[in-house]
């Protein structure tokens, strides 16, 4: 079975499951390789360089916050989508054990993208931050400058803490997906009367089952 929804972004008008996934697992790879180029550059702004190569130097940072900035937005865009894809699904569905985790799973990954975008809103802060330390011709101290900014970076840490709780509660509840689907699909015990000698407290083994359908028969 294919599922395919209206895409909230205008990719053609149309999307799948499958393509949503796929750029989130593409977001991650992109966002990745920024991660370490901005690690790279980190560690070249206390090699010891002259004044104008520090400059460079901060101004790349920038850009690298600046390219995760875009990273983490696109992110948090696809995460969107995907909540409102999987709420469609719980939409949809008959069963209500199922539709409830569904929804609570979309209302979750909408969650995640929110928070995504306020951890891409902190990286596009930081990157004009360093973008006005770099554009000048002063000698920049790193510690001024970071005092400077301070009340950016722990913004970005709070927000980050949110995101960490906001994925830690979509892993808790896409377990409970897996839970309802197979509380829902597994077939019900087969009733057995109490007097052949079973209870109906626990599911009957195919041994159990096939004993009784051999005592059926002798009757």
């Amino acid at each position: 079975m294919k599922i395919t929804f209206t895409d909230s972004t205008g990719d053609n008008g149309v999307s799948t499951l499958a393509d949503v996934f796929h750029k989130i697992d593409t977001d991650f790879h992109n966002t990745g390789a920024d991660f370490l180029k901005l690690g790279v550059d980190f560690i070249k702004l206390t090699d010891g360089a002259n004044s104008g190569d520090l400059n460079q130097n901060i101004l790349k940072v920038g850009d690298d916050f600046l390219k995760i900035d875009g990273d983490l937005h696109n992110m948090g865009d696809h995460f969107v989508a995907l909540g409102l894809d999987i709420i469609k699904i719980g939409e949809l569905s008959h069963l209500k054990v199922v539709d409830q985790v569904f929804l609570k799973f979309g209302d979750d990954l909408l969650k995640v993208g929110d928070n995504l975008h306020a951890v891409s809103d902190d990286f596009l802060k930081i990157s004009l931050d360093f973008a006005q330390l770099g554009d000048t011709s002063e000698v920049i101290k790193l510690d001024q400058a970071f005092l400077k900014f301070a009340d950016d970076f722990i913004k970005l840490d709070n927000d980050f803490l949110k995101l960490d709780s906001s994925l830690h509660t979509l892993g808790q509840d896409f377990l409970k997906i897996d839970d309802a689907l197979h509380l829902k699909l597994e077939p019900a015990p087969v009733p057995i009367p109490e007097d052949r000698g079973f209870t109906l407290e626990h599911p009957l083994s195919l041994h159990q089952v096939l004993q009784a359908y051999h005592d059926f028969l002798h009757l």
